[in-house]
């Protein structure tokens, strides 16, 4: 495929890029009958102990909310067969 033959995506105003450790998805019914989809991307995130005398004394690591993104569940299922073709494909 050549340039001339691609259209440029722009990011919007709201487009944000991070890194997610892992990733989930919540499937869901709205307003009586709307099927929805929420995917949610995590990250390990550490939280240092302190004592008494200001020392580190320990770590624990908690999950951490980078991003969610919700769609209807058409699009999502979409997406879907969108990854699972690319997975299948590249091996």
């Amino acid at each position: 495929m050549s340039k001339e033959d691609t259209l440029e995506v722009g990011n919007s105003q709201s487009f944000v890029s991070v890194y997610a450790e892992m990733a989930g998805c919540t499937l869901y019914t709205v307003n009586g009958g709307t099927k929805m989809a929420t995917l949610l991307f995590m990250n390990n995130d550490i939280v240092p102990h302190q004592g008494a005398g200001g020392a580190i004394v320990g770590q624990d690591f908690r999950l951490q909310k980078v991003a969610s993104v919700t769609m209807a569940h058409d699009q999502a299922k979409k997406l879907y067969e969108s990854l699972k073709t690319q997975f299948e494909n590249q091996g």
